[in-house]
């Protein structure tokens, strides 16, 4: 398709939607950078072709070019100010600038033309939750799940965010559900650990730091949790093995020394926490 559109240029080099469906087939096979130019090209024959510089801006987006993923959004946006899809590409620039309380404001813009976009609403918690405003956030997850019941990652970001206010119990149950979606979400189990742990139940924290692990075996953080339950539960040799196969993954890990210097001391072996 795109020798076809470069045989229509060829012909009316002026053509404004050629230069435009080329950038989008460029962009759909991952050229974004010939996707850009050909974007360009059809704003240089129509300097009003809003499209173009919707889709610009998706481009610059996947380069990693925030700034000028921003500027080509707005431009889109003088263009077409009731385009939904405008305002949540001008969203996603400003939270890759970290300008995240202003990139709220431009999706919730969006949702204003557009209510029914859950990918919008999905970006607006994500951004909410790094802000801490985490009623706001689970506010937008549940509009997701309105929209898509089994959206694993909008109950395990929900999780998240009711974790954030310190309602673990209800924060375990969000995890649950994700993880009957995902069972295998190594990040799902370990946050539903670290719930857990908040809730005293090292037992269950272990399990779920477990399967962390055995998800992703090369993350030392679900050993260093467990080795915590374990020593909370007065299990030091195991608390003791659980801290020295985390720094077998990262040696540099303060963290799991110090406790693993704890853990020997309990056991009364002074001279072994010493050389830790």
């Amino acid at each position: 398709s795109i020798d076809a559109f470069d045989r229509c240029i060829a012909l009316t080099p002026k053509y404004a939607p050629a230069h435009y469906f080329k950038g989008k087939a460029l962009y759909a096979v991952g050229l974004n950078q010939d996707s850009v130019y050909a974007f360009d090209q059809a704003l240089e024959s129509d300097p009003q072709c809003a499209k173009a510089a919707l889709c610009k801006s998706a481009a610059l987006h996947d380069l990693g070019n925030n700034e000028e993923s921003l500027a080509a959004s707005e431009k889109a946006i003088a263009l077409n100010p009731n385009s939904a899809e405008s305002w949540y590409r001008k969203g996603v620039a400003l939270v890759d600038l970290d300008r995240v309380a202003d990139a709220v404001i431009a999706y919730d813009k969006s949702l204003e033309i557009d209510p029914s976009t859950a990918q919008t609403q999905y970006d607006k918690g994500l951004a909410l939750i790094k802000l801490s405003r985490y009623l706001e956030a689970i506010t937008a997850f549940d509009h997701v799940l309105e929209a898509i019941p089994n959206y694993s990652l909008a109950f395990f970001h929900k999780g998240i965010a009711l974790a954030g206010l310190g309602m673990h119990e209800e924060a375990v149950l969000s995890f649950n559900i994700a993880l009957e979606i995902t069972p295998d979400d190594a990040a799902t189990h370990y946050q539903k650990g670290l719930s857990l742990v908040r809730l005293e139940n090292f037992e269950d924290a272990i399990a779920s730091f477990d399967e962390a692990y055995r998800f992703k075996p090369q993350i030392a953080d679900p050993l260093y949790q467990k080795g915590l339950s374990l020593a909370a539960l007065g299990n030091q040799e195991a608390a003791d093995a659980s801290f020295s196969a985390a720094l077998e993954i990262d040696p540099g890990n303060k963290d799991a020394l110090y406790h693993k210097g704890l853990a020997l001391a309990e056991m009364g072996k002074f001279e072994e926490a010493i050389d830790v």
